[in-house]
């Protein structure tokens, strides 16, 4: 073997880091050809935030007032399923780009800003009626259950509501539907 055939056999790049490389670079390119590809991917994101992270979620427990009713758990059940709802929302919304899918998926946004506000709420009022003058509850601190909580449903609700907005601005002003009789 030459010394110019070594030189090239060494500078073969990997097989698996050109596959990711083209791969990463084919995902960038098609943002061009579909505007609104951004905009489906942060509508989804809330179902994969709150489902990935369903463990932190579900090891918080709230003190509840003598003969309160603590509804955290219908919260969660209900951002749950709302977030399932956006995973097929987002897809949706990303392959036809159409108003009527931003409008569903705005109406989905909003359900899951609402209990995400009130999950949220829920734990913070969970926490200051704990340390409260008049309840003497103690050891009830947050922890990381609750931090990371808190901070994927924000982190939820932001993206969905980004999402939303995106596509209102990218979506597809010349979309006619045809009606077939």
């Amino acid at each position: 073997m030459t010394e110019n055939e070594k030189n090239v056999q060494e500078k073969k790049p990997n097989p698996f880091v050109k596959f990711w490389k083209d791969w990463w670079l084919g995902f960038v390119d098609s943002f061009r050809y579909n505007p609104c590809k951004l905009a489906g991917i942060l509508v989804a994101l809330p179902g994969l935030f709150i489902g990935f992270f369903l463990g932190y979620h579900s090891k918080i427990i709230f003190l509840v007032e003598e003969g309160g009713i603590d509804l955290s758990g219908f919260y969660m059940f209900v951002l749950v399923l709302l977030g399932c709802i956006n995973i097929f929302n987002g897809v949706t919304l990303s392959s036809k780009r159409n108003l009527g899918t931003v409008i569903m998926s705005s109406i989905f946004t909003l359900a899951i800003t609402v209990f995400g506000v009130l999950w949220i709420v829920g734990i913070i009022q969970s926490y200051i009626l704990a340390h409260s003058k008049f309840t003497m509850v103690g050891g009830y601190n947050l922890n990381i259950n609750h931090y990371m909580s808190i901070i994927c449903v924000a982190l939820s609700i932001i993206c969905s509501v980004a999402g939303c907005i995106l596509g209102f601005i990218k979506r597809n002003k010349n979309y006619k539907k045809v009606v077939m009789f």
